[in-house]
């Protein structure tokens, strides 16, 4: 029975990170990719089936994440090459950034992985009803002696990529509340390559999203030579790159998130939003 429970939490923290990991490639990438997740038979080697993995399609990056849920509290992932390059690549390309050196690609890649893993953080700690962070992150050489792990595949338009290897700690699953223990709150039932319908809320979110935010907007914008800006005056005139008919955009936070017509409300101006800016051009905005 033991054994059935310690299964049945670290397959809930890897349907909780691949969702994360799924809506984050969502956001920064523009497609939502279809992610099957399967545990490893039993008596499989990960060392094995890295050495595998690496032959077939590259060198695999291994990033190690501790929380500060319990003592040796970490989870592993494994990702090869030809995953994580092109996942880094395609979020580059989102954001504008068409021929992306191989360093910035792998960057990229990490913190796609880091914010993932911060996600599940964020769920541990609603399940333990306390604040979990991701304390310190490790790249490795080699995977971690695990005798249970799980692969993960993701599947883009373009097909699917080659597995990752993930591996949830003993001590991080361990941590979980017992689904069957009186008082406790019962895990969501994990089922290999179903999407879980929305991860546990952030703590930290709750809290961010109480910020205010300056919001502004811009009805155009003009580039003068010095000396016409030294000559004007009371009355004078500046022509906008923008037409009367065009929509003006709303910023926040330096960042245009939508366009809109202006109104007048009771003598004060306003915006009617008439379009909401994509997740690439937002992403273009912030470089």
């Amino acid at each position: 029975m033991n054994d059935a429970r310690e299964n049945q939490r670290a397959a809930w923290l890897i349907r909780q990170w691949t969702t994360a990991l799924a809506r984050l490639i969502e956001t920064m990438a523009g497609e939502l990719p279809k992610v099957e997740w399967q545990p490893a038979p039993p008596g499989a080697d990960l060392s094995l089936q890295s050495a595998a993995l690496a032959a077939r399609h590259g060198a695999v990056l291994w990033w190690e994440q501790s929380f500060n849920a319990a003592p040796e509290a970490h989870f592993w992932v494994g990702a090869p090459e030809s995953t994580w390059s092109p996942l880094g690549a395609q979020i580059l390309k989102a954001a504008g950034v068409e021929e992306a050196d191989p360093a910035e690609v792998r960057s990229t890649w990490l913190e796609l992985l880091g914010q993932s893993l911060d996600q599940l953080a964020g769920a541990v700690g609603s399940q333990l009803h306390r604040e979990v962070t991701c304390p310190d992150r490790n790249e490795r050489t080699n995977p971690p002696p695990a005798s249970e792990f799980f692969t993960v595949e993701l599947q883009l338009e373009g097909g699917a990529l080659p597995p990752l290897l993930a591996v949830p700690g003993d001590s991080l699953s361990g941590v979980l509340a017992d689904p069957h223990a009186p008082g406790e709150t019962a895990l969501a039932p994990a089922v290999p390559g179903a999407a879980a319908p929305h991860a546990a809320p952030n703590r930290m979110l709750d809290l961010l999203l109480d910020v205010e935010l300056p919001v502004s907007i811009s009805f155009g914008r003009t580039h003068l030579p010095l000396k016409e800006t030294l000559k004007l005056t009371t009355g004078s005139i500046v022509e906008l790159n923008r037409a009367v008919t065009e929509p003006v955009d709303v910023i926040v936070n330096n960042c245009v998130i939508a366009r809109g017509e202006v109104v007048v409300i009771e003598g004060n101006y306003g915006v009617r939003i008439r379009e909401i800016v994509s997740r690439q051009e937002r992403l273009r905005n912030l470089r």
